[in-house]
């Protein structure tokens, strides 16, 4: 039997046996340590695999968007360094909600109108719904909340090719009584229309200008107008074919 000396320098004796789970309890404290290391190690390398994953996934979203964006490049942007709801990246990143009230915002800081009104067009339906707008009230909205039939300077929806303006909505042969008196009755003496047109000839929708007085000038605001309209119609392209909820049906009523 082995012996253990005490404080006071007296042996006692100690049996193999307690040695033994001595042995072990030094043994098992050892591996515990040893596994822990082992785990810390391996966590911190799993951590790095995964940051490194993270990175990469960074860089081919970058670079993919670097590729995707080409297609919002609009033409003529170059002329309004200014304006920057032609940054691509803005058109890419943007909800529908913020594109909108920007393009409406620019047209209307760059124009003699006073509002304005963006339509998205509904395919299914073969009509116009109003999407956004400024300066309006509830009668004119009610009245063009949804447009479906050849009426004026809202004809046919897919029939828009190019800008229709009506410098005088009173003397106006092209409008319907009810469209003259309800834009009379919201002040509005001239409106230019533009059509939304993506680059694979999809029609998006229309913005519209409303002017307080007639005969505004008008044709100096069109390469400006056409090139929002460009920005609008391309995001709105672009973002339907990557997201399927994205869609520009008429929110009809539950």
């Amino acid at each position: 039997m082995a012996e253990l000396n005490t404080a006071g320098g007296q042996p006692l004796p100690v049996s193999p046996a307690h040695l033994g789970v001595t042995q072990r309890r030094r043994d098992a404290e050892s591996a515990r340590r040893r596994a822990e290391s082992a785990r810390s190690g391996a966590n911190t390398v799993l951590s790095h695999e995964l940051a490194r994953m993270h990175q990469y996934r960074v860089d081919a979203e970058i670079s993919d968007t670097e590729r995707s964006v080409r297609g919002l490049v609009v033409r003529g942007r170059t002329s309004y360094p200014q304006v920057y709801a032609f940054d691509p990246y803005f058109l890419a990143g943007a909800s529908r909600a913020t594109l909108l009230r920007s393009i409406v915002g620019t047209a209307l800081l760059h124009s003699e109108a006073d509002r304005a009104i963006v339509q998205l067009f509904d395919p299914v339906l073969d009509g116009l719904w109003i999407a956004a707008q400024h300066g309006f009230h509830r009668p004119l909205l009610e009245f063009f909340r949804w447009v479906g039939t050849p009426d004026g300077t809202n004809a046919t929806p897919a029939g828009y090719v190019s800008t229709v303006a009506i410098p005088d909505v009173g003397a106006s042969l092209s409008l319907s009584t009810a469209d003259r008196d309800v834009m009379l009755a919201e002040r509005v003496r001239a409106v230019q229309t533009t059509p939304m047109i993506s680059t694979s000839g999809r029609l998006m929708g229309v913005l519209s200008l409303y002017y307080r007085n007639a005969d505004p000038v008008m044709a100096g605001e069109w390469p400006l107008l056409g090139a929002l309209a460009d920005a609008t119609a391309e995001y709105l392209h672009w973002h339907s074919a990557r997201d399927p909820e994205a869609d520009l049906s008429y929110p009809r009523p539950a």
